[in-house]
């Protein structure tokens, strides 16, 4: 069974019903723990699978111990106060903090100098105190490093010859490749279908990117029209009239479209 190890902080406001959502879970052990005992912890993540929780002013006390004990599937901060060598430590394990940008151990100019700190960290700011705010990306992130190989459902490949039996594509040439929640993939092959101007369906932004060939974009009704070549990226907003033209027989893009707020 996975293990979740849970280092507390009872001032922390809602960290009873985040745990007793987690207790809910018949998959998962919880174990919480008061005073830690560093090889404690090290024999259970060693003979389990098994992600650390700690809340509040414990954060920093699971930041030190996640750095000395490799066998963590992942790590899970929420609202810490204070987190030594935050921007420098030489980190093992998928991590995702749940922050304020209030908090003294990393300021705005900071974030605004990182976007990540580094690429094994999911970081959340929110200057709310709900820390249920977050609740199905915790679920989520820990479900990714608990569940059985058998069962991840990781390689969405789609292959090439799978999208050239779905040619010719209907006008206006788009095939829809991949849609979840409010996000849309898909490519375009206009072939012999004429061009139109046209905007996004939907509220929706959309980058095109230019995988073979080339052909003529208009952005706008009144621009002028520009060639566009393989690797080139276009951006259009929601609402922004846009048009493709004179594209050669090669020509295909990769779109991919998402619902603004």
């Amino acid at each position: 069974m996975s293990k979740i190890i849970i280092l507390k902080d009872h001032a922390l406001a809602q960290a009873d019903e985040l745990i007793t959502l987690l207790k809910n879970n018949k998959n998962l052990e919880i174990i919480e723990f008061q005073d830690c005992l560093v090889s404690a912890l090290e024999d259970i993540a060693q003979k389990n699978k098994t992600v650390l929780i700690a809340l509040g002013n414990q954060c920093e006390l699971g930041w030190n111990i996640s750095n000395k004990i490799h066998a963590f599937k992942a790590i899970i901060l929420i609202h810490p106060k204070v987190l030594s060598n935050y921007l420098t430590m030489s980190h093992q394990h998928p991590c995702m903090i749940i922050h304020s940008p209030q908090n003294s151990f990393i300021t705005p100019h900071q974030l605004t100098a990182i976007s990540r700190p580094r690429p094994d960290i999911a970081q959340f700011i929110s200057s709310s105190h709900n820390i249920l705010e977050y609740q199905q990306e915790i679920f989520a992130f820990m479900q990714q490093y608990l569940q059985a190989p058998e069962e991840a459902d990781l390689a969405r490949i789609i292959r090439d010859t799978d999208i050239l039996k779905m040619l010719p594509a209907p006008n206006p040439g788009a095939i829809r490749i991949l849609e979840e929640n409010k996000v849309t993939v898909g490519i375009v092959v206009p072939d012999k279908n004429p061009p139109f101007e046209h905007i996004n369906p939907g509220y929706k932004n959309e980058i095109h990117f230019v995988v073979s060939g080339t052909a003529q974009f208009r952005h706008g009704s009144t621009n002028q029209k520009v060639l566009v070549n393989p690797g080139d990226f276009v951006y259009v907003k929601a609402f922004e009239k846009h048009e493709w033209t004179d594209w050669s027989d090669d020509f295909k893009l990769i779109f991919m479209q998402w619902e603004i707020e």
